[in-house]
């Protein structure tokens, strides 16, 4: 299985929240820049542009949210990736990659890295 890295479209509206409530659903965490109380789609793709320009709550740093797909298109999980890094973070781990990934898929990456 090859692994690629693409940001999400409106066309992957249907794919990524069927994801998001499958990980809801198994009580997973959601790492990257869900609002968890109201997913609004449209709304989630514009704030990943604003935070990707920089446009960012005081506590946050800018990001691009990837969706990670298969050969065949098929969304495998959320890829956040942080620009850059603030104190809060850096005392945190200082983590500059956030990856979720369906339950399933898990394994078959796991192999794949």
């Amino acid at each position: 299985m090859n692994l690629y890295l693409r940001r999400p479209t409106e066309q992957d509206k249907v794919a990524v929240l069927e994801m998001f409530h499958e990980f809801q659903d198994e009580n997973s965490r959601v790492h990257g820049c869900f609002n968890l109380d109201t997913l609004d789609y449209e709304a989630w793709l514009q704030q990943n542009l604003d935070y990707e320009m920089g446009f960012v709550p005081d506590t946050f740093v800018p990001n691009i949210e990837f969706v990670l797909v298969d050969d065949t298109e098929q969304l495998i999980g959320f890829f956040n990736l942080r620009l850059a890094l603030n104190q809060r973070l850096l005392d945190n781990r200082g983590i500059l990659v956030i990856l979720s990934a369906r339950r399933n898929d898990r394994r078959a990456m796991e192999r794949q890295f």
